[in-house]
């Protein structure tokens, strides 16, 4: 570990001396007013700066992910830059509630809270220490299809703090007598979960679509199962799923030789094979079903008095008609709010759905399966069913609505959305992650035409029609009086 310790110090270029005096001696004239100039130009004597001359390899650094594989099969993916700051490391394993059982549901999230607590060779005290001294931030965080332990360093930090992770994940200390303080944590995440409408909306949302299985399985651990899951549960299901093609090594703003480099020594003996855990663990593929599911309970942290989602089977992260589907969401666009960038005023909900304080289409895509929906929010159930009504007749009207003006309109939203997810080393790390190649994506959303957009609102109808909702359901809507 020294070596790569002393080797890391050379990551980070030295900075280039900068000669102000360059600019402020320069007796160049500027020809023409300000406003003659394009805004995509320099201005003329103005000299360009390096990071402008090398635009192009840059976005290829930034935009295009490399990927390999190592020997036992744990996945490496990563995108570089040539500006220092700050790198943002992921393990990311392929362990989240949906392959949980009725038995083991709340694994998961038990065994995210024993990440950064004592291991086999560190105690809680020696493990906190090492990190202050680092100053970087690490947290791990349970979904659906993965639990994600991410650091963001100094780049010259990732090979001492990417050790100190993987140590915590593979090494964690799992004694009986460890237990009690994660039962009181995760009962502190069940209060405060029952505490937000929303996320109780987002779990009723999947438990209908998905039967409760599954995708269906709740993120957060059941009340039934808080005093079931022992330590033997959390193991097996660790040795289960915690194995090499299970996991993937994700950088952002790292070089991939250096992280595959870290991954085959930290990570390189972990085992291939799956254990078989029937009673512990499910490999099933999700299936979508449709329903109802109503929550009659007013939500005292909420500014809406009645809330829904109105959803359909949508995309996988690898459908090929994403793109389409992202333009779909941004003709649908907003209704009730004002986001930087992006102009609600010229999308469909804007234009049509009347009586609602807030109403915004979304997508939820997973490896296997996808939801494309829309939330609402207002004052009562009666005005938020007419909202739910007035979206399904825009989804069946898209083809006699969409026009040339009206799909350029939603590809550039779209466009305008996908890049400001990607500002930001955070939101370019979770993208790549769950979808790959941002550029790829880009070029896939400027050739999407009309006729694709239609087909996938034509396809989107032909699933039985999720509708979940929270609040005062008096006069509320069901999926047996969508027409």
């Amino acid at each position: 570990m020294r070596s790569i310790l002393k080797k890391s110090k050379n990551i980070l270029p030295k900075n280039n001396k900068r000669n102000f005096s360059t600019c402020l001696t320069n007796n160049a004239t500027v020809v023409g007013s300000p406003a003659e100039i394009p805004l995509t130009s320099f201005y003329p004597g103005i000299p360009e700066s390096k990071h402008h001359l090398n635009n192009a390899h840059e976005e290829q650094l930034v935009y295009k992910p490399q990927q390999s594989t190592l020997e036992n099969g744990l996945n490496i993916i990563s995108t570089d830059s040539t500006t220092n700051g700050t790198s943002v490391v992921s393990l990311v394993v392929n362990a989240g509630s949906r392959h949980e059982t009725y038995q083991s549901n709340g694994a998961s999230h038990f065994v995210s809270k024993f990440f950064f607590s004592s291991t086999n060779q560190r105690s809680l005290l020696r493990l906190v220490s090492e990190l202050q001294k680092t100053g970087a931030n690490v947290s791990a965080q349970t979904g659906r299809e993965n639990i994600v332990y991410q650091t963001e360093a100094l780049k010259s930090g990732i090979p001492y703090i990417l050790e100190l992770v993987t140590n915590s994940v593979l090494q964690s200390r799992l004694h009986e007598w460890d237990l009690p303080p994660k039962i009181e944590a995760v009962k502190r995440d069940i209060e405060d979960f029952h505490n937000s409408s929303q996320l109780v909306l987002n779990e009723a949302l999947h438990y209908a679509a998905f039967n409760g299985e599954t995708l269906g399985n709740t993120v957060v651990c059941p009340s039934h199962n808080l005093n079931r899951i022992n330590t033997d549960t959390i193991l097996n299901y660790m040795d289960t799923l915690f194995v090499a093609p299970r996991m993937t090594l994700v950088g952002t703003n790292y070089s991939h030789d250096e992280l595959r480099e870290l991954g085959s020594i930290l990570l390189g003996n972990i085992p291939t094979d799956i254990s078989s855990q029937q009673d512990i663990c499910s490999f099933a593929k999700s299936k979508y079903y449709g329903g109802d599911f109503q929550v009659n309970e007013l939500a005292s942290n909420s500014p809406y008095q009645t809330q829904a989602i109105l959803a359909y089977q949508g995309p996988t992260t690898t459908d090929a008609d994403l793109a389409a589907y992202q333009v779909l969401q941004n003709y649908l666009g907003q209704v009730g709010t004002l986001k930087k960038g992006i102009d609600n005023n010229a999308s469909r909900l804007a234009k049509t759905v009347n009586n609602i304080q807030y109403g915004s289409a979304f997508i939820t895509s997973y490896s296997d399966n996808g939801l494309f929906g829309v939330y609402l929010g207002g004052n009562n159930g009666l005005n938020v069913s007419k909202a739910v009504e007035q979206v399904v007749t825009e989804l069946r009207d898209v083809d006699k609505n969409l026009g040339s003006e009206e799909l350029l309109s939603a590809k550039n939203q779209a466009l305008a959305r996908l890049y400001e997810s990607v500002t930001g080393n955070f939101g370019l790390h979770e993208y790549v992650a769950a979808f790959g190649d941002v550029a790829k994506q880009a070029e896939a959303i400027k050739s999407v035409t009309e006729e694709q957009v239609r087909s996938v609102a034509k396809k989107l109808l032909q699933t039985p029609p999720t509708l979940v909702s929270y609040g005062n359901l008096q006069n509320m809507i069901k999926t047996r009086n969508l027409h």
